[in-house]
């Protein structure tokens, strides 16, 4: 059951509990880090499964999760968390 908890949520084994920003932060490096890592990947799609472990638990995740899992580059992924961080500062 630790397995399943830990899969997925990089806070798992963590006293502290993560802003919205952090989890978005950390989203980002774990994609930069991936698409490094399989440079011959064409689709980060794999990466996108992991999504809801960082997009969750505030106000607007659902959406922010449902452009994310649309975008098709980093830098959709980069432009979408950006926006969403302007319009909700309450979150950052």
């Amino acid at each position: 059951m630790v397995g399943r908890g830990a899969y997925g949520n990089p806070w798992f084994f963590s006293t502290h509990t993560p802003t919205a920003k952090e989890k978005l932060d950390i989203l980002i490096e774990h994609t930069e880090l991936f698409l490094d890592t399989f440079k011959d990947s064409k689709s980060f799609n794999v990466m996108k499964k992991h999504y809801k472990a960082y997009v969750n638990g505030f106000s607007g995740a659902k959406d922010l999760r449902v452009q994310l899992m649309n975008s098709k580059e980093i830098k959709d992924i980069k432009k979408n968390i950006k926006i969403f961080l302007e319009n909700n500062p309450d979150l950052a």
